[in-house]
């Protein structure tokens, strides 16, 4: 079960915490690390200002309580890692830690992320007090995800029409008669070809990646969704399987 993954939450009678001040003049910070295989069976102490405020393990997770303002936390890993948090009184914050596998040691990896990412990652609905509906969470998810697939879906669409643009202004050219001049063929089959190179790298550069992230930074900070966008989507940019699929 998901939610048994997570049981390690730490409320004000387990782990080191700041002084609990009244709920209205803290601010809470809950670090919460996913369950992965790599690096399973490592894990790092979390500290601030010099003081160790826990231990995040493969799959666990914890609740701090601090003063408002700016916050850095620091792993112990070599090299060590920071994320700083500016906080506002009476604000609940969510950071996602990893752990990275790829050099001589093992190092951590802080990400801060918004209420309904944390609950979508972890399905804390109902383990840590949320302004959000897990009807509105779960809307959101989709839709992000649905916009990476359009995107995904239009780059791909862009990319086969330039090769099969080139296949058949190639194929023409080497399977033609001997050259003879150039003919109205000639001519069409090249405008062709060119035309549909043009629009492919038109939509290529509509949907790249830059595109992606102000798309989704914008969504992300409360703004709605460009309308280039939405009349682009189709029902099956909003399967649960995000592109490219894998064959059963």
């Amino acid at each position: 079960m998901k939610k048994a993954l997570f049981l390690s939450l730490l409320f004000a009678s387990g782990g080191l915490q700041a002084q609990n001040p009244s709920q209205s003049d803290s601010s809470i910070v809950i670090f919460y690390r996913p369950q992965v295989g790599a690096g399973a069976n490592e894990s790092y102490d979390l500290f601030h200002h010099g003081l160790r405020i826990g231990t995040m393990t493969n799959g666990s997770m914890l609740r701090y309580v601090c003063e408002p303002g700016h916050n850095t936390f620091a792993s112990n890993t070599t090299p060590e890692k920071e994320v700083s948090v500016d906080m506002e009184a009476g604000k609940t914050y969510f950071v996602k830690c990893a752990i990275h596998m790829g050099g001589p040691t093992p190092q951590a990896a802080f990400t801060v992320v918004y209420e309904w990412q944390a609950a979508s990652d972890l399905n804390l609905i109902r383990q840590i007090p949320l302004t959000m509906s897990t009807e509105e969470i779960n809307q959101r998810g989709d839709t992000i995800q649905a916009v990476r697939n359009l995107f995904h879906r239009k780059r791909q669409a862009a990319a086969i029409g330039s090769y099969i643009a080139f296949g058949i202004v190639a194929g023409y050219y080497w399977s033609g008669p001997a050259y003879n001049g150039v003919t109205s063929t000639d001519f069409a089959v090249i405008g062709f070809g060119f035309g549909v190179s043009l629009a492919g790298s038109i939509m290529a550069s509509k949907y790249n990646t830059a595109k992606l992230t102000m798309v989704l930074a914008g969504y992300a900070h409360g703004q709605p969704l460009p309308a280039w966008v939405k009349e682009k989507f189709k029902p099956k940019d909003f399967e649960k399987v995000p592109y490219p699929k894998t064959k059963k």
